[in-house]
């Protein structure tokens, strides 16, 4: 069984993991020159002989390209998941298998434990290479929780890649066909990490909340991920326009209005996930869509198991 799934899956193995070395190469090589570039750039805070140093120039088009690394989970769904159970039901070669001393559990558990574990490899080589990359230009902006960056970086797209790959499994297991499976795994996960990204992530620990007066600081520390701000006045939320001319009509700039107002006891209510939070979160989240996987596998097993050959 081992050799089978070798000669049916090598060509899949061969480009997927000349693809990672070549992607790691580039990342590698433009990763040393950046963080060598912000090494220089720091240094040019403490010394005034150093000449200017351009910052993170010419690395646009990486910077997309490792942006576009957050759809490489649905497409390990579209090409390894989807077509494995569904793409042998649909053609019959199942039954081949099945009828050469290879039982149907064994046929089931072999592809899926190589499945499981090319997505895991193949998404943690990604991830790490990506999340290493990104180290430099993190310790610049602080953004790690900012939608995009949260999703392609920590352990979060390895949970998100085993989902995909999962939901293509089991889609291909219960419509026993390859355009279905694959229309399932695109618009499910779609449909999933829309759902998560916008209503429940920002609800797996309460958020802190916190007011400051318009011309202090915003009590979010860089790095935080800030969900809303409103303007107060004595605790109440403040709507529509404001008209505050007969008191602080006669400051000139943003900076006089900011301190009139706050003197007035307008706030700016912040509520948001501290940036000492992006691990948990990044593990809260990765635990919530591996068990989605173990459920979606499950109905995979079953609805093979249940199949007549």
């Amino acid at each position: 069984m081992t050799w089978l799934l070798w000669r049916q899956h090598r060509l899949q193995a061969a480009w997927s993991g000349g693809a990672l070395a070549l992607l790691a190469i580039i990342l590698w090589w433009t990763g040393v020159r950046m963080a060598d570039t912000y090494r220089a750039a720091l240094a040019c805070r403490t010394s005034s002989t150093c000449g200017s140093v351009a910052l993170f120039q010419g690395y646009g088009a990486l910077t997309t390209l490792v942006n576009l690394t957050i759809a490489v989970p649905l497409l390990l769904g579209v090409f390894w998941g989807g077509p494995l159970i569904g793409r042998e039901i649909e053609t019959g070669t199942h039954t081949l298998a099945w009828t050469q001393s290879v039982s149907r559990r064994h046929w089931l558990y072999s592809k899926l434990i190589l499945l499981v574990l090319a997505t895991m490899v193949w998404s943690t080589g990604l991830t790490a290479i990506v999340t290493w990359w990104s180290g430099t230009l993190n310790s610049v902006r602080g953004n790690r929780f900012d939608p995009g960056i949260f999703e392609v970086q920590g352990v979060v797209p390895v949970a998100y890649s085993l989902f995909a790959v999962a939901l293509g499994v089991a889609a291909g297991a219960v419509f026993r066909r390859t355009l279905p499976a694959l229309a399932v795994t695109v618009f499910g996960y779609a449909a999933v990490r829309i759902v998560v990204d916008n209503y429940v992530r920002s609800h797996y620990r309460a958020p802190v909340v916190s007011a400051a007066r318009l011309d202090q600081a915003s009590p979010a520390s860089s790095g935080s991920w800030t969900i809303s701000n409103d303007l107060t006045l004595n605790g109440h939320p403040v709507s529509g326009p404001l008209n505050v001319n007969f008191q602080c009509g006669g400051v000139g700039t943003r900076q006089a209005m900011d301190k009139c107002l706050g003197d007035l006891g307008y706030q700016l209510t912040t509520k948001y996930q501290p940036a000492n939070r992006y691990w948990p979160f990044q593990f809260i989240e990765s635990a919530l869509f591996v068990a989605l996987a173990l459920v979606l596998i499950a109905v995979c097993v079953i609805a093979v198991r249940r199949r007549d050959a």
